[in-house]
């Protein structure tokens, strides 16, 4: 009798969290960690958003917590990390997920839209890379997943900020995966292109 093998897709055992987790691309990520058997904390700005996705995620069998966090204020992203490694246990990966944009002609961005993009989507990803780096390297293992975009490798002319954004996205990755791999803690992008969401 063959024994049953794990998948290699199998978070059994597992602890995240997914920023952006209450729509689109953040809550598809964090319910499909929850089927692959992971608890996962979910946070957001918008805490009707994301009261839902931790519910299914419960539903599921796993933990879950919701907790409205902006990512661009750094003692909220350092107090979600601390609350999953309270209430989870540890934390095993971070998806830095949450991001914004708007469409407009660069020359007409104000240097407030242009500052608001690069917050969220640059700022917010070194922080919750921060935060969740040093729990990782205390212990010597973890994932990190960055969602950038294909506008960080091939541009967008009508979200020049973001696609600006992006791009410093997937170098931080590309950095951060120089100084942290060889301390065990794998840090990876992914760029996907238009996603159909709410």
């Amino acid at each position: 009798m063959v024994a049953a093998t794990k998948s290699p897709f199998s978070l059994e055992g597992k602890t995240a969290i997914v920023t952006g987790g209450g729509t689109g691309i953040g809550k598809s990520i964090a319910l499909e960690f929850a089927r692959a058997g992971a608890d996962v904390a979910v946070c957001s700005r918008k805490l009707e958003h994301l009261e839902p996705v931790a519910k299914a995620i419960r539903d599921l069998g796993r933990r879950s917590f919701a907790m409205a966090v902006d990512v661009r204020q750094e003692d909220q992203v350092k107090a979600v990390v601390e609350r999953a490694v309270a209430e989870l246990g540890r934390l095993d990966v971070m998806v830095n997920n949450a991001g914004a944009s708007f469409r407009a002609k660069p020359e007409d961005i104000s240097l407030n839209g242009w500052n608001a993009v690069v917050q969220i989507n640059l700022n917010g990803v070194f922080l919750g890379c921060k935060w969740a780096g040093k729990h990782m390297l205390e212990r010597g293992s973890g994932a990190i997943v960055n969602i950038a975009s294909v506008a960080g490798v091939y541009g967008s002319t009508m979200m020049s900020h973001y696609g600006a954004a992006k791009s410093a996205v997937i170098m931080l990755t590309r950095e951060l995966g120089i100084a942290w791999g060889r301390k065990g803690v794998r840090v990876n992008c992914v760029a996907p292109g238009p996603v159909e969401t709410e």
